[in-house]
């Protein structure tokens, strides 16, 4: 999905578009009324391809597939621990680092999903710039076999396709 979506949810108004790899790029879903939005964009798309290239280097030593988040000042991010919502505190110079749902499963739950959302400021424009990166949408996901030797440590999660996996979140389905 990409493209300008209003009051989407009811409640916000999103820009879709990817970054990377070039040969995904569709220009006709960027805005070209903003001076500098594509050479920008471009020059962040390197740099977040070399972040995370470097993070999953360090998570590799059993898995792959995260989120990064760039916000404004304006909080509203909130992150689930310990049975409460809690405000995730950052700033414009930071980035935000989510693990999602296939480093979850593809780790046997050794390092968990981040629970997350986002939540409406009435006041002030709240501006976040997600960057997700997903595997091919043919990927099956499933517990790495390195990582479920031994009989006390079975498969905890069944193998799935990333699209299969979309389909369940955008729809709301469980995928168990």
């Amino acid at each position: 999905m990409e493209g300008y979506v209003a009051n989407l949810n009811g409640w916000a108004d999103h820009l879709f578009h990817r970054i990377w790899p070039p040969s995904r790029v569709n220009h006709r879903f960027w805005p070209n009324n903003i001076q500098d939005y594509r050479e920008v964009n471009e020059e962040y798309a390197k740099e977040i391809k070399k972040l995370s290239e470097k993070i999953l280097g360090w998570l590799s030593e059993g898995l792959g597939g995260i989120t990064f988040l760039i916000a404004n000042q304006v909080y509203g991010l909130q992150a689930f621990k310990d049975n409460n919502w809690f405000e995730v505190k950052y700033d414009d110079s930071r980035i935000v680092v989510i693990i999602g749902d296939q480093v979850h499963r593809m780790n046997n739950g050794k390092y968990k999903r981040a629970e997350h959302r986002a939540t409406l400021d009435k006041e002030k424009t709240r501006i976040s710039w997600p960057v997700f990166v997903d595997p091919n949408l043919d990927h099956v996901v499933r517990p790495l076999p390195e990582l479920i030797s031994g009989d006390d440590n079975a498969p905890k999660f069944k193998p799935y396709t990333y699209r299969d996996y979309k389909f369940h979140i955008w729809n709301r389905l469980p995928l168990d």
